[in-house]
């Protein structure tokens, strides 16, 4: 008798994320009375990695995202839940709770902004 192991696999190779992350953000990110550097984000959500604070998963966060798009510097204010938080990693993980249309529009002038800078 021989026993063989199953190895599961996918037949496509798209990501299972919603959105798509942006992995060079040059955006800082207000909040807690301190300025976060993301390590990467999307329409639906950022990580910031080193952090050091006291949220908890399920806080609510207010704060501002600083970013140059193709028209200058832009703050645009934001929402959102902490959906994890991870300590040996130094890791939160932010949810927007959701994003509205004043933040979809600064994404997209801002990857918009990126693509102007490749040509």
């Amino acid at each position: 008798m021989y026993v063989t192991r199953m190895q599961l696999y996918s037949l496509s190779d798209r990501e299972a994320r919603r959105h798509k992350r942006i992995d060079h953000p040059n955006v800082d990110v207000y909040f807690e009375n301190k300025a976060w550097r993301p390590l990467n984000w999307s329409v639906g959500g950022l990580l910031i990695r080193p952090y050091e604070g006291s949220l908890e998963p399920d806080h609510v966060v207010r704060g501002l995202i600083v970013g140059t798009t193709y028209q200058g510097q832009e703050k645009v204010p934001f929402t959102a839940r902490v959906v994890r938080r991870i300590d040996r990693r130094k890791e939160l993980a932010l949810q927007f709770a959701p994003a509205d249309d004043q933040l979809r529009r600064f994404f997209d002038r801002y990857i918009q902004s990126l693509g102007r800078q490749v040509r």
